[in-house]
């Protein structure tokens, strides 16, 4: 069986609907066959299941370089699909989702002030559902809707309405991270998700 094959048969393995996020097993890949993989992933000319096939075969590396290298290179990808795995792979990887609150011009204040006092907002995980792509704040065995984080292609979402914590965030792939904005209370910030 090709690396290519044993890599999508893992990734069916979990679910047709649901994003490949784990390896049942590790491969051990050799030089020729990562530096293959990474060209084929990188290639504007490649089909997009081949580049999928490559991107996963390399997730699977025994090699943590090998699988931080293919985050990296996959995030400038153009493939729509595969930048949506490196969204849901680097996000569901964290334990806390450190919210960035960016200081712009236009602020009013307050939220100068509360960007000043704390400028990241902390979000500790406590659950993760990967066939539904849902992180949850407060529970440990189901992602509520009054408090979790849910990806949606290269978007993820955050909802959490938890003693007296009200908080929202709309957030979109752009670079290395999620750019959007997270409201706290009735106040809007500007706010920015680092993957790595």
């Amino acid at each position: 069986m090709t690396l290519a094959l044993r890599a999508l048969s893992l990734a069916l393995a979990a679910g047709f609907a649901a994003p490949a996020l784990a390896c049942d097993e590790l491969l051990t890949l050799d030089r020729p066959q990562v530096i293959d993989l990474v060209n084929r992933l990188r290639s504007t000319e490649a089909d997009p299941l081949d580049q999928l096939f490559a991107f996963e075969t390399l997730m699977c590396s025994a090699q943590a370089g090998v699988r931080d290298l293919t985050l990296r290179t996959a995030v400038a990808s153009a493939n729509p699909t595969i930048r949506g795995q490196v969204l849901l792979r680097a996000l569901f990887e964290k334990e806390v989702i450190a919210v960035e609150l960016l200081e712009v011009e236009g602020l009013t204040k307050e939220q100068y002030e509360r960007i000043k006092a704390n400028p990241v907002e902390a979000l500790g995980v406590t659950y993760r559902d990967l066939p539904n792509a849902c992180m949850s704040f407060h529970r440990d065995n189901h992602c509520p809707a009054y408090s979790s984080l849910n990806v949606q292609g290269t978007g993820a979402t955050i909802h959490i309405r938890f003693n007296n914590y009200d908080v929202d965030g709309l957030f979109r792939l752009e670079g290395e991270g999620l750019a959007g904005h997270l409201t706290l209370g009735n106040l809007t910030y500007p706010a920015r998700i680092a993957l790595f």
